[in-house]
């Protein structure tokens, strides 16, 4: 399937290779393409950067965060992402 690039891209791209890096935070309507112009974006980077988690049915307790933060807390992660 092709990639349709969102707008978005080319500025999350041009942030997440400034230093130093800061939170980014895509939003916007339901089904308009955030998670697949963000994993086009980070796929940019060396996968072994990028730690990747999914929101979805997991943000019923800070528990789950927290140990998401913890796995990659010491890790030379540069990129986070929860979607």
């Amino acid at each position: 399937m092709k990639h349709i690039k969102r707008f978005f891209e080319e500025v999350l791209e041009t942030r997440l290779k400034e230093k130093p890096r800061y939170i980014q935070v895509v939003i916007g309507p339901r089904q308009v393409g955030k998670t697949s112009g963000v994993l086009e974006v980070v796929k940019q980077f060396p996968t072994e950067e990028i730690a990747y988690f999914s929101c979805d049915d997991e943000l019923t307790s800070s528990d789950w965060f927290l140990r998401c933060v913890q796995e990659v807390t010491g890790q030379r992660k540069k990129i986070v992402v929860f979607d």
